[in-house]
């Protein structure tokens, strides 16, 4: 399967730096601007199947990029890192270098070993539904990190909002 991994666009707490955590909001228009910039990259890529998180910023993304009028598939699995208090709170205040320690806990924060099962089981079940698929997932980027690691790119930098990545699985 061939995978195209789209962190969402801007949006005003990535615009201050604040943690974006589950929150609603949406793209800005330089957001959706850099979703726009993707297209022409999209319209090439064959995409056969597209997922998405089920937060606004994901599913805007998603359809922006969708230029084959797919269908878009919400799941939870690829939803953003919920991390409760901290939610449209400034970035520092989360100890941004430790979250993806498996020793980092706050009872208010999912834990990066949390998120990598359910990111896990969702690209198992995308490896036997659709082996042979091109896919574009559009989600989040503490949970893109996660699947990096899971698909054997840990260590890439933090994925910028609309990066698109490729990758083999």
């Amino acid at each position: 399967m061939h995978l195209f991994i789209v962190r969402h666009g801007q949006t005003e707490a990535n615009l201050k730096n604040l943690c974006n955590g589950r929150n609603s909001g949406d793209l800005t228009p330089y957001g959706a601007e850099q979703a726009r910039a993707l297209v022409p990259q999209m319209e090439k890529a064959g995409v056969e199947l597209i997922f998405s998180s089920p937060l606004v910023r994901a599913v805007h993304t998603a359809r922006i990029l969708n230029v084959g009028g797919l269908e878009i598939v919400t799941d939870e699995r690829i939803n953003e890192r919920d991390v409760g208090r901290y939610t449209l709170q400034p970035v520092e205040l989360l100890e941004a270098d430790k979250r993806f320690d498996p020793d980092f806990f706050d009872p208010d924060v999912e834990p990066y070993e949390d998120i990598k099962a359910r990111v896990g089981s969702f690209l198992e079940e995308l490896r036997a539904k659709y082996p042979d698929k091109r896919i574009l997932i559009v989600s989040h980027g503490d949970t893109i990190v996660a699947m990096q690691e899971l698909l054997g790119h840990g260590g890439e930098p933090y994925p910028q909002t609309c990066t698109l990545l490729e990758y083999e699985a």
